[in-house]
């Protein structure tokens, strides 16, 4: 909830399903967009041009609600006071308890084992909530939007040691036995993460969720480091 009581203040909002254009940052900063709306910088930031956007103009008595996972940009266009306050949403409530479910995957599996366990569970996850059939488009566009600008403005290094790391388990694995393998086990973690998912209203809050919870997953389970790169290795082997 946002209060204007003096002075005036224009809003920039973007929808959910603007997420694309938008190029959010890396999690868990979700809730912050690369792209200076005042100056994108259209050859860091190609897709920005196409983004739809809302526009609400505030003075003194107004209130203006931002609804969860609408991004939003502030300009102060005279003298101003306001008042905002941070309400715990349902959507934020359902994924605090998505982050605090235990990831099924075994103590005793080393590095490769859980490399390979968190791509295939990644896949369920995305099979699951059905968030398209494309899964490597899905991949691709979290690593398109949320890193490769931070890679060509050298923000991010490419790591060839890290991505060499990924590269030998990816393309030294039998992805069908190991398929068959774990998803018995990893079917546990999963039902009780659908239900959850299940509860988030609109598809287009559902993607920023998941791709949010894959960055998230990468991260805890492979390493902050290998993030970009798992990312990368996935949606060039992903079928």
């Amino acid at each position: 909830f946002f209060v204007q009581l003096q002075g005036r203040k224009r809003f920039t909002l973007f929808p959910p399903n603007q997420t694309l254009y938008l190029y959010p940052c890396l999690h868990p900063h979700f809730g912050h967009s690369q792209v200076d709306i005042l100056n994108p910088l259209p050859q860091l930031y190609p897709l920005f041009e196409g983004s739809e956007c809302h526009f609400a103009e505030v003075g003194p008595g107004d209130m203006l609600v931002v609804p969860p996972y609408w991004y939003h940009h502030v300009e102060t266009l005279e003298e101003s006071v306001s008042v905002n306050v941070w309400s715990d949403a349902p959507e934020y409530a359902l994924m605090n308890k998505i982050y605090e479910k235990s990831i099924p995957f075994d103590e005793d599996w080393g590095w490769p084992e859980l490399t390979r366990a968190t791509f295939i569970y990644t896949k369920m996850i995305l099979e699951a909530v059905g968030i398209e059939q494309n899964y490597r488009s899905f991949i691709y566009n979290i690593r398109n939007q949320r890193y490769q600008p931070l890679v060509f403005s050298n923000k991010l290094l490419i790591n060839e040691s890290l991505y060499q790391d990924l590269f030998d388990v990816f393309h030294t694995t039998d992805w069908k036995e190991k398929t068959l393998h774990y998803v018995p086990l990893l079917k546990r973690g999963l039902a009780e993460l659908k239900p959850l998912f299940n509860q988030i209203p609109g598809k287009s809050t559902l993607r920023v969720c998941v791709g949010n919870y894959v960055e998230h997953l990468v991260h805890r389970v492979i390493g902050l480091e290998y993030v970009y790169h798992f990312l990368l290795m996935s949606s060039r082997v992903w079928n």
